[in-house]
């Protein structure tokens, strides 16, 4: 659902020092939360970027989209997209925004069942998402959609591994209430939890620019025992504790998102856009508007003829 209005006077009158210089550190998508339904989750609109430095910041589409996720080379985005007779679909344009493309043409569904969450194989070849429960995958033409991993779970946002041999993705676990990280080896099919004596609700998960780590996100509990906050676990230790890479009693910190290098990550923090070193240190806010929800953040390399 596009509308094509005007940016907001933040975006519009944002000062600029460094205007129209490339970051080498590449590009941060984001967007602004303007409410949420049963299949798409929250909806984001518009959609913007910014440089890391906090120069360049331009809205990119007015269109109501949800978790969006740039290719290994910087030069596209994935996402989803609400169309105007109120379905999902899944869709890509230039890291721009231009050449909107919508590769799905599913039916409006009743379910309540969360969409999209895509992601780019690394040759840049086919997209991995979720629908109706399951994993997909998708040619970037639109063709050859099919199913991609177990048919009988519960499972959503799949993430690549940095050499493409694995993916980590959310499985709901109903004999513990939660859902959690899963690793699944692309070559052999096998399937393991990341955190094997998991009793916390985790989402968003990302992998270490080395792959020897996921961080991710905790949900608070109705009971406030457990805060918002990042945590990183190693992929090789189910066993093991994660460390706590951000979080602070009384302030949420969520959808964490490694730069492309793997030295900072990109975050939420309340309603704001902050950035840290992997470390978790170093943390700053990059983008902050009062009374407005900023939320799904990507982190792309800077795009280049040559990539």
């Amino acid at each position: 659902m596009c509308e094509n209005r005007e940016a907001p006077r933040w975006v519009t009158h944002a000062k600029d020092p460094k205007d129209g210089v490339p970051d080498p550190s590449g590009r941060i998508v984001f967007g602004q939360i303007t409410g949420s339904d049963d299949l798409g989750g929250q909806i984001l609109a518009p959609l913007f970027a910014v440089d890391p430095d906090g120069s360049d910041l331009v809205q990119l589409l007015d269109c109501h989209v949800s978790r969006p996720r740039f290719s290994r080379d910087g030069s596209m985005l994935a996402f989803g997209i609400e169309m105007s007779d109120g379905s999902w679909q899944l869709a890509t344009s230039a890291a721009d925004g231009t050449n909107l493309r919508i590769l799905t043409s599913y039916a409006r569904s009743e379910e309540t069942e969360k969409f999209g969450n895509p992601d780019w194989a690394p040759d840049g070849s086919w997209l991995a998402y979720g629908y109706n429960t399951d994993l997909w995958r998708i040619d970037v033409d639109g063709s050859h959609a099919q199913l991609f991993g177990a048919p009988d779970a519960f499972d959503a946002e799949p993430r690549f591994s940095p050499d493409g041999s694995q993916i980590v993705f959310l499985r709901g676990d109903f004999t513990k209430g939660v859902s959690e990280p899963w690793i699944r080896d692309l070559a052999t099919g096998r399937e393991r939890s990341l955190i094997s004596a998991n009793l916390q609700e985790l989402e968003h998960p990302d992998w270490s620019k080395d792959g020897r780590s996921v961080i991710y996100n905790t949900l608070s509990d109705a009971d406030g025992q457990h805060t918002e906050q990042i945590e990183r676990m190693p992929v090789d230790d189910p066993a093991s504790e994660p460390d706590v890479v951000a979080g602070t009693p009384g302030h949420v910190t969520f959808k964490p998102a490694y730069s492309p290098d793997g030295r900072r990550i990109v975050f939420g923090c309340d309603e704001q856009l902050c950035l840290m070193d992997a470390d978790g240190s170093n943390k700053t806010v990059l983008v902050s508007v009062p009374d407005v929800h900023l939320n799904h953040f990507a982190w792309g390399v800077l795009s280049t003829p040559d990539n």
